[in-house]
Parts: structure tokens; sequence; C-alpha cells
């Protein structure tokens, strides 16, 4: 067992296979990549301010998705 502090909320937890963070936070971080994607499916052509503005999910956390190939820019 590798126990570490999860890089978002500093939660202790057992790091293992792929998970980066404890798991209520990528729990949180799900919810809030499907928020962005029905909006943008819903609601294309918007720019990120709009879809941060819309959905509550932070700027940054928008642009991280991006990053990971999650979502793509049109």
């Amino acid at each position: 067992m590798c126990y570490v502090n999860c890089p978002i909320c500093g939660k202790l937890f057992d790091k293992h296979g792929f998970y980066e963070v404890c798991q209520n936070c990528f729990s949180q971080n799900e919810t809030d990549f499907d928020k962005v994607r029905d909006y943008l499916y819903n609601n294309p052509n918007k720019n990120i301010l709009e879809v941060a503005g819309a959905t509550g999910v932070p700027l940054e956390k928008i642009r991280e998705f991006l990053r990971q190939g999650r979502l793509t820019s049109s």
C-alpha cells in the first residue's frame, strides 16, 4: 500500500492503479467533465467562458480536459 495526499483536496488516500487523486475528487472531476461535455453537445460553438459560466466548472479544469484530449477545440 502506498498512501499519498490528494493534490486537490489534501486528503490521504491509498494510491493504486491509475488514480492520481482520491476517489472523491476523481468522482467530482468526472461529474464536471460530464457537465461540460453535455453542455457542449447541446450548445456547440460556445467559447470557454460561456461554458464555464453555464456549467459552473472552473476555466482551469476545462483547460485541463482540453490538454488531456478529453475535449477537442473546434
